[in-house]
């Protein structure tokens, strides 16, 4: 290999790269149209939260309880529906607010159910991490 083609190669590999932002399929479930974090419930169980298992499957996780089960058993077996709706109007591109949430703060939960409900997974940008959440939200009305 060339001198020259080593420097190319050496310069591509630490050329800085643009951050990317998280990918839809990461936190959208589009066939299940569900969305990581996303709270569900029942007359059986009072709260399920959507996640996916070590083996990246999409299930629910039942706190009271603290057992994982897969998406299907959770609406056959325990009749789970969504608390709120997910999708709103796509806000004009303005930019995004980024945040970054430890998965153990107190307000995680109620925050994502919030911006689920009022902004829509359309609107918004989730990579879940080994301890946070980086969250994306696009940019409102300036005001």
């Amino acid at each position: 290999m060339s001198y020259l083609k080593q420097l190319e190669q050496a310069a591509e590999l630490l050329k800085p790269s643009e951050f990317q932002h998280p990918n839809r399929f990461e936190y959208y479930h589009p066939s299940q149209d569900i969305v990581l974090f996303q709270k569900f419930h029942s007359s059986k169980v009072p709260e399920a939260r959507v996640i996916r298992n070590k083996d990246n499957e999409w299930g629910f996780y039942l706190p009271n309880i603290q057992k994982w089960l897969p998406f299907e058993e959770g609406v056959r077996e325990y009749q789970l529906k969504p608390v709120y709706p997910i999708h709103q109007s796509t806000l004009e591109y303005k930019g995004y607010v980024q945040l970054e949430i430890p998965k153990d703060a107190i307000v995680f939960y109620p925050f994502v159910d919030y911006l689920y409900e009022t902004w829509g997974m359309e609107n918004m940008r989730l990579r879940e991490q080994d301890h946070t959440i980086l969250l994306f939200i696009r940019r409102g009305k300036d005001h």
